[in-house]
């Protein structure tokens, strides 16, 4: 690092309004190079020299060479402790480096309103940097809040489709669950019109009626009564003569033969 002796600082501070304005000036030369042999350590030599004495300015560009690790050892709570004194005492630059802190999170919570706020102190002094910056906010910000916005109706749109999946896999299953039900009906139906194996069923039973109540009707002979019970599913004992039909009165039989 570059040391300057006091009779070198006195020289230079002889076109400046103070010793502070001094340092400060050589610490900016120091860091670019400007006349001076470009130097980052000497610079944050300076602006330390000048910042224990209060000069605004030099504490802001201390701060920031303590968050960059510039000529110093990186420091974020350094950087923030000098940034903020410079700030509070109506610095525009400390204001401009308090609106990038709080807009990037950088040693402090994130907080784009914060940002904001110190961004527009900056601008109302002038600092032209500021006004970009605070632009840049702005627009982010907006972008931020349409990007939240889609996200927020795409997740609306999944959730709608999910619920009607949902709605469509149970439709499905009910329609499912009727067609099986409507098919064991089918099967049901088939077997009792085959008779299902019990010798002509509910319609062989009604057929074989018929046909008695049929023989019956016409005076058929014994031998036509006793297949007309067969028929009807009566079973006739060997050697017993069914009784005759007993006709109505005033109605006569008719003879055969």
């Amino acid at each position: 690092m570059v040391e300057y002796s006091n009779m070198d600082i006195m020289a230079w501070a002889g076109g400046f309004e103070s010793l502070e304005e001094a340092w400060c000036d050589l610490g900016l030369r120091s860091q670019t190079g400007d006349g001076v042999e470009l130097d980052v350590a000497a610079a944050a030599a300076m602006w330390r020299k000048a910042a224990d004495r209060g000069h605004a300015e030099s504490q802001a560009r201390l701060g920031w060479c303590y968050m960059r690790g510039d000529g110093v050892e990186q420091n974020l709570e350094l950087a923030v402790k000098w940034i903020r004194k410079a700030a509070a005492v109506g610095c525009a630059l400390a204001q401009l480096y308090m609106g990038m802190l709080y807009s990037s999170g950088l040693g402090v919570v994130e907080d784009s309103a914060q940002a904001e706020a110190w961004f527009r102190r900056a601008v109302d002094q002038g600092l032209a940097v500021a006004r970009l910056m605070l632009g840049d906010l702005v627009e982010s910000r907006k972008a931020a809040a349409a990007e939240a916005e889609a996200a927020a109706a795409a997740v609306t749109a999944a959730a709608v489709a999910a619920a009607a999946t949902a709605h469509e896999a149970r439709v499905r299953e009910e329609i499912e669950t009727l067609r099986a039900q409507v098919a064991q009906l089918q099967e049901e139906v088939r077997q009792r019109a085959a008779g299902g194996g019990d010798g002509g069923g509910v319609n062989g039973g009604f057929h074989a009626a018929a046909v008695a109540a049929a023989a019956a009707g016409a005076g058929a002979g014994p031998g036509a009564e006793a297949a007309a019970a067969a028929a009807g599913g009566v079973k006739q004992e060997p050697g017993v003569t069914p009784p005759a039909v007993k006709p109505e009165p005033g109605v006569k039989r008719q003879k055969t033969g």
